[in-house]
C-alpha cells in the first residue's frame, strides 16, 4: 500500500519522500482497539455474513484485550487477536461446497480479496485473517447457521460452549459491560425514530419501543451545537403521527419526557408514508435538521413488527430517501418482513438491518445502534462547501463522489484549532489504523485528487471485469484536537490547489501502529493501494502527494 509524496519547491526542483499509507488490519502483529474496530467494520462492509451484533468485537476484547494482553500470548501465537484454536481454524477450511462453500467465493470476490483455501494458521497473526477465521467459525457453529445471538448473556453462553470452553461467562459479561458502559457519541447527528404503532405491536410492544429510544438517546451528547445530537420521533399506523421534531428539545431530559408522553394509536402499517414523511418533513431545516453544509449525518431508525399495507408502497419512498442522503436503519421484530427491511435499509444490509424475535429483545441493541449511528458519513456533492464547528475529540466523516475525468480539489481550512485529516477510498471512517493519506493542520491544506491516478477502488470489480464507474468515492475523516475548532471545507472539480509557496524542510511519515506482544515472522498479508494526487498548503508550503485509487 505504498504512497509516494513529492514536495515541490518554488524553484521547481522536485524532492521525493516515500511515505507508506497504512492498513493495520492486514499488518501482522498490529493490535489495539482502533485496529479491532477497523477490522470488524471491514467485515461488516463486505456484506458477506449476517449481523453478528458486536460479538466479533466483544470476543477480541475478552480473549486478548484487543491483542494487548501479553498473558494471552504466553503460549505463542494462539490464533492472533481473536485467539481461535488450531482445531477450530481447521474446521473453517473444510467447508463443503454444497453447504457453505459459497462463503469462500464471496471472500475471494469481495473487496477483502482473500482466498481462504490458501490461508494457514500462522496467518492469523494478521488481524483481518484472525477476525475472518473467528467470523467463519461463528457462522458455522451458530444455531441456526449464521444467526448470532443478539443479547450479551446469550453471547457469553455461546462463547463458553463453542468458542472457549475454559472461559468464564461472568467475566465475558463484566468485561463487555465495562467497555460499553458510559459510551457517549461525540459526533453530532440528526436522528429520527419511527415507531410502528400498528395493532400487532400492542401496548406492551409500543412501550418497549419507547424504552429503546430512551436507552439510545442516553448514549448521545444531546444539544443544539454542531457537535451535539438532535432527536426527533414519530409513530406510524394507518397514518403518520409526529411526536416531536428535531428542534423541539435541546436537552436529554426534555427528549426523555417527550418520549414517555407518546400515546400508542394502533391501526395499519403505513411504512411507506412514514419514510415519505421523514424525507419531506423531518429532515428539513424548517423542522430542525441542520443544513447540509454542516455535514451532520441524517439517520432514520425504523422499528416495525409487520409488513406494510399494500396501499403504502415502500420502494419509491426508500429510493428517494437514499438519494437525499438519509441513512436508514431497520429493526425488525418477530414476523417483520426481511425482504421489505432490505429494500428500506441503507447499505450494507448486514450493518443496517437487525431482526430480533420480540420487543423484549430490542433492549439488547441499544449500544450497537448508538455505536453504528455515530460512525455514519455525510455525502457532500463536489462544489458544495462545509462550514462547521468541532470540539476536542469530535470528528466529521464526509464522502465525495469524484469524477474520474477531472478529479477534484478538497480544501480544508481551520481559522482556529488543530485538525487531522485522513483520506481513504476503501473505508468510510479512516483513522490511525486504516488510511491512504494523512495530514495535520491548524491552517489550510489543499488536496487534489488526480484523475490520472484514479483506478478501481474495488478488487472485486477488477477481478470480475465490471465496467469502471464514472465516479469514485473518497472518504474523509476530520478529527479535532482542540475545542472551538472552526472548520471550512471547499470542494471543486479539477485542480484548483494553491501551490505557490515553498515547502517545509521535511515531511513526517505516518505514525506506526502498535504491535502484539509476540514476535512476528509472517510475511505481510494482502493490501490494497489507493494513490491520490495531493497539494497541501499549510500557511507557507505546497505539498504534492500521489496515492493510487
Amino acid at each position: 500500500m505504498a504512497v509516494r509524496l513529492a514536495v515541490t519547491a518554488a524553484f521547481l526542483f522536485p524532492f521525493f519522500t516515500p511515505v507508506a499509507s497504512v492498513d493495520l488490519t492486514v499488518t501482522p502483529g498490529a493490535v489495539g482497539p482502533e485496529v479491532v474496530e477497523a477490522t470488524v467494520q471491514r467485515i461488516l462492509l463486505s456484506d458477506i455474513f449476517s449481523d453478528d451484533f458486536s460479538l466479533l468485537r466483544r470476543i477480541a476484547l475478552v480473549e486478548t484485550a484487543d491483542g494487548k494482553d501479553s498473558a494471552a500470548f504466553a503460549g505463542g501465537l494462539a490464533g492472533g487477536i481473536w485467539r481461535l484454536t488450531p482445531e477450530a481454524f481447521t474446521r473453517t477450511t473444510e467447508l463443503a461446497e454444497g453447504d457453505w462453500g459459497s462463503y469462500y467465493t464471496d471472500l475471494r470476490r469481495s473487496a477483502l480479496g482473500v482466498d481462504w483455501r490458501d490461508v494457514t494458521y500462522t496467518d492469523l497473526q494478521t488481524p483481518l485473517i484472525s477476525a475472518l477465521a473467528a467470523r467463519i467459525y461463528i457462522m458455522m457453529t451458530s444455531t441456526p447457521v449464521d444467526k448470532v445471538a443478539y443479547g450479551l448473556a446469550p453471547q457469553a453462553l455461546y462463547w463458553k460452549l463453542q468458542y472457549n470452553k475454559d472461559g468464564d461467562e461472568a467475566q465475558f459479561i463484566a468485561k463487555v459491560t465495562e467497555m460499553e458502559k458510559g459510551q457517549v457519541c461525540k459526533i453530532g447527528i440528526d436522528v429520527v425514530f419511527a415507531l410502528d404503532a400498528s395493532l400487532s405491536v400492542g401496548d406492551e410492544g409500543f412501550a418497549r419501543s419507547k424504552n429503546f429510544v430512551k436507552q439510545v438517546v442516553e448514549a448521545f451528547n444531546i444539544g443544539p451545537r454542531d457537535d451535539q445530537t438532535r432527536v426527533g420521533c414519530l409513530q406510524f399506523s394507518h397514518e403518520v403521527s409526529l411526536a416531536f421534531d428535531l428542534d423541539n428539545h435541546d436537552n436529554k431530559e426534555g427528549i426523555l419526557r417527550a418520549v414517555d408522553e407518546i400515546a400508542y394509536k394502533g391501526g395499519g402499517t403505513a411504512m411507506g408514508s412514514a419514510i415519505d414523511f421523514i424525507r419531506q418533513n423531518s429532515f428539513t431545516e424548517e423542522h430542525g435538521a441542520r443544513p447540509t453544509q454542516y455535514a451532520v449525518p441524517r439517520v432514520a431508525v425504523i422499528l416495525t413488527d409487520g409488513k406494510t399495507n399494500k396501499e403504502f408502497p415502500i420502494l419509491f419512498p426508500s429510493a428517494l430517501a437514499h438519494r437525499d442522503g438519509i441513512t436508514i436503519y431497520c429493526i425488525g421484530v418477530g414476523a417483520a418482513d426481511d425482504s421489505e427491511l432490505t429494500v428500506i435499509a441503507s447499505r450494507p444490509v448486514a450493518s443496517h438491518v437487525m431482526h430480533v424475535l420480540s420487543y423484549a429483545a430490542i433492549d439488547y441493541l441499544q449500544n450497537i445502534m448508538a455505536t453504528r449511528t455515530c460512525r455514519e458519513t455525510t455525502e457532500i456533492a463536489v462544489g458544495h462547501p462545509v462550514v462547521t464547528d468541532l470540539q476536542e475529540g469530535e470528528a466529521r466523516f464526509i464522502s465525495y463522489e469524484i469524477d474520474r475525468t477531472e478529479g477534484a480539489t478538497l480544501k480544508f481550512v481551520t481559522s482556529s484549532g488543530l485538525v487531522t485529516v485522513y483520506l481513504s477510498s476503501e473505508v468510510p471512517n479512516p483513522n490511525e489504523a486504516v488510511y491512504d493519506y494523512k495530514v495535520q493542520t491548524d491552517g489550510r491544506v489543499d488536496l487534489f485528487i488526480d484523475p490520472a491516478l484514479l483506478g478501481s477502488s474495488s478488487r472485486y470489480k477488477r477481478a470480475t471485469g465490471v465496467v469502471t464507474p464514472s465516479h469514485v468515492t473518497v472518504y474523509t475523516a476530520i478529527y479535532a484536537h482542540t475545542n472551538g475548532t472552526q472548520l471550512y471545507v471547499e470542494s471543486r472539480g479539477g485542480n484548483n490547489a494553491d501551490h505557490g509557496y515553498p515547502p517545509p524542510a521535511s515531511t513526517d511519515p505516518p505514525d506506526g501502529g502498535e504491535h502484539a506482544p509476540y514476535r512476528s515472522h509472517a510475511s505481510p498479508g494482502p493490501t490494497a493501494s489507493v494513490p491520490v494526487a495531493v497539494a497541501a498548503v499549510c500557511a507557507t508550503s505546497a505539498i504534492f502527494a500521489q496515492l493510487q485509487f
